[in-house]
């Protein structure tokens, strides 16, 4: 799957479940993230715990969906990209600085469009493949070595280059 391909979006599944899941999510992020003042726009702002709370709210509501047994992949896709853009537009209304919104929108469109939506279909395949546990260290012996001789433009098999 190419990042630029990510499977398809279906229609949105209408659902008070969901709805109070991104209300509680919501309610969560602001007790634990107070937001800045209107006079602190000087502040530095760290988005990492807004990216951190927001993956997990994705990873929490992807299991939400899929309790929906009658409803495509796609559709559910669709709802799950619906509630994490309604938390995002809440969490990154409070956050971001005021010299960063006029690109508010191209910023929004990259992370739900691109970012959420491949995270979603690697999650999901995940989930569906049970990938979750930990690979053997072996196999990330292999993976990193090869990885390694490819940094050097070295092809599998050839020498390293001697310094």
């Amino acid at each position: 799957m190419e990042v630029s391909d990510p499977n398809p979006i279906g229609n949105i599944i209408e659902s008070e479940k969901i709805d109070n899941f991104v209300d509680s999510m919501k309610k969560l992020w602001d007790s634990t993230h107070p937001a800045p003042k209107w006079y602190e726009f000087w502040k530095k702002i760290n988005l990492v715990p807004a990216t951190i709370f927001i993956l997990n709210c994705l990873d929490d509501c992807i299991s939400y969906a899929d309790e929906f047994r009658n409803a495509t992949g796609a559709d559910k896709k669709a709802t799950v990209i619906f509630a994490t853009t309604k938390l995002y537009d809440y969490i990154i209304s409070q956050i971001l600085p005021i010299w960063a919104r006029p690109f508010a929108g191209y910023i929004k469109s990259y992370i739900i469009g691109v970012l959420i939506s491949s995270s979603i279909d690697w999650i999901v395949s995940k989930y569906r493949e049970a990938e979750w546990a930990k690979k053997d260290r072996s196999v990330l012996d292999i993976h990193w070595t090869k990885l390694h001789f490819q940094m050097f433009g070295v092809p599998l098999g050839g020498h390293r280059p001697k310094f």
